[in-house]
């Protein structure tokens, strides 16, 4: 217990340095959007284009009434998440052995894109979580439908009749099944890149003995599952038709999964995440490999000694076939970001754990594995607290540029100072598409701003600040002479924006100076 609270604060610390350094990306822009209607409508409305469900906006929601709204606040769910996920492979002891499962928790901790993304207001890394949960309730539900999970339960004493002691495993279990499932639904449509090799390691290695269980107490399982999905799908009862879009959000998902849009990449793309940052998801890779043509006999030693430990060969192939089987999902759906990484990652770090506790007998392999997490380690550190907004880092995608937010940090200082700006000053925004988050979200306090595109702009239209895109600065017209404008860099992609302003009171006090 000791040693997962310590592991948990290391992975916390790791997360929290500088947890504001990186500027808001447009996606969590757009989530801290959400976040603010859920808080102002008291639901949210669920739209299957929006490619996820509503459980993190919830939880957002949450943190925002309880600590205010801040980028740091917008951002601790996620903290807290991925510190979770770094521990999460300790909860896996009753399979595999305490210093396996360290192994991997460390792994996790020192992974780039797990401390990355753990540091974004996503919902990667809450899926993530809730993918390691599924995982540990369908072994747990597995060993109650076996007859020794009923010997177990009777040897301990917890029932007195084996038969219902089992039982009460299967129906607990089967409810918590369908619990952990109904948060993969209610976070993202991803949850069926997880549900295919599960079924596919299901029949391997069991021949689908537990899911014929499992249909046989289908009860408990929707038991956990339905309140979960309805109750967040239907906006907490107000909104019952969002339990038919979820069902018309696949035609939408396939769609998109299979588009070759900006957002497609090679299929080698998540083995170039691996080989780039993940040194220690690269062994997990490897050994998921390997476990998968072994006996467990070929690679435990030939005499047992007392502190060996005896890993459960089923288990181990059962989630090396899951993970395999993502990567491959992911890898052939055109439809590719950085962050889908998270969602097998986790498991190859429990693999890599595994094998480095089997190999231990070998100096060799422990100096081995403290070489792969120390080089981890050094590619967590570089895009999490040097290079964030680097575009040259592959984990810094589509990310808003530093420089972007001098500006925009000098109006919002100003209004601190001058709290009647945010009702006065009038600030119009201009984009060639809507591409301008997560301005929306910084700016939400100011009362007098609108947002056009060059053809929806009013020709007499004469705000205090102009911000606009310089691939259109020259369809606007200006009614009077500017007095200051800065051009900076926005993000990947997209044209630079120039701020313009027209009024010289926030410019002689933010800037010093005007200039023509």
């Amino acid at each position: 217990m000791r040693k997962g609270w310590i592991l948990f604060i290391v992975a916390l610390a790791i997360r929290l340095v500088g947890l504001t350094l990186r500027p808001m990306h447009h996606d969590e822009g757009v989530n801290g959007f959400f976040t603010d209607q859920v808080i102002a409508n008291g639901f949210y409305y669920y739209d299957p284009s929006n490619y996820h469900g509503p459980l993190y906006f919830y939880i957002l929601a949450i943190f925002q009434m309880l600590f205010g709204r801040s980028v740091w606040v917008l951002r601790l769910p996620t903290v807290l998440a991925g510190s979770v996920l770094a521990i999460s492979p300790l909860f896996f002891q009753r399979w595999f052995s305490k210093r396996a499962m360290t192994w991997a928790s460390v792994g996790i901790i020192l992974s780039a894109a797990c401390a990355y993304y753990s540091r974004y207001a996503i919902h990667e890394t809450f899926f993530s979580l809730a993918t390691v949960f599924f995982l540990y309730c369908w072994f747990r539900f597995h060993d109650a439908s076996t007859e020794k999970g009923a010997e177990k339960k009777a040897e301990k004493g917890v029932e007195n009749d084996a038969e219902q002691g089992a039982n009460h495993e299967i129906e607990k279990w089967g409810t918590w099944l369908g619990v952990s499932f109904a948060l993969l639904v209610s976070l993202k449509e991803n949850f069926v890149f997880l549900g295919l090799p599960v079924m596919a390691a299901e029949l391997w290695f069991y021949k689908f003995d537990g899911l014929k269980k499992l249909t046989k107490n289908i009860k408990w399982f929707f038991a956990g599952f339905i309140p979960i999905w309805v109750m967040l799908f239907s906006g907490l009862g107000r909104d019952w038709a969002g339990l038919k879009r979820f069902f018309m959000a696949f035609l939408v998902w396939t769609k998109t999964g299979t588009s070759h849009g900006g957002y497609s990449k090679v299929f080698l793309y998540f083995f170039e995440l691996l080989f780039n940052y993940e040194a220690w998801g690269v062994l997990g890779f490897l050994v998921a490999i390997w476990f998968l043509f072994k006996r467990l006999n070929q690679f435990m030693p030939k005499k047992i000694k007392k502190d060996t430990p005896i890993f459960p060969l089923r288990q181990i192939q059962f989630l090396s076939v899951t993970s395999l089987g993502m990567l491959a999902l992911y890898s052939f759906m055109p439809y590719k970001t950085p962050w889908c990484i998270l969602a097998f990652l986790p498991i190859f770090s429990i693999l890599a754990g595994i094998w480095v506790d089997l190999k231990s007998k070998y100096d060799v392999t422990k100096w081995l594995a403290c070489g792969v997490l120390f080089y981890s380690a050094w590619h967590l550190a570089i895009p999490c607290y040097f290079n964030y907004d680097d575009d040259s880092e592959m984990y810094v995608y589509a990310q808003t540029y530093k420089e972007f937010m001098g500006p925009v940090n000098q109006l919002l200082d100003y209004a601190k100072t001058h709290p009647d700006v945010k009702d006065k000053l009038n600030i119009s925004i201009v984009t060639d598409s809507n591409v301008s988050w997560p301005l929306p979200w910084y700016l939400s306090g100011f009362k007098r701003i609108g947002y056009y595109t060059p053809s929806g702009y009013p020709p007499n239209s004469d705000p205090d600040l102009l911000m606009i895109q310089s691939n259109v600065v020259d369809q606007v017209h200006f009614v009077r002479q500017p007095v200051y404008r800065i051009r900076v860099r926005f993000r990947p992609w997209t044209s630079d924006f120039e701020f313009i302003w027209f009024s010289s009171g926030p410019v002689a006090e933010t800037n010093g100076q005007k200039t023509p």
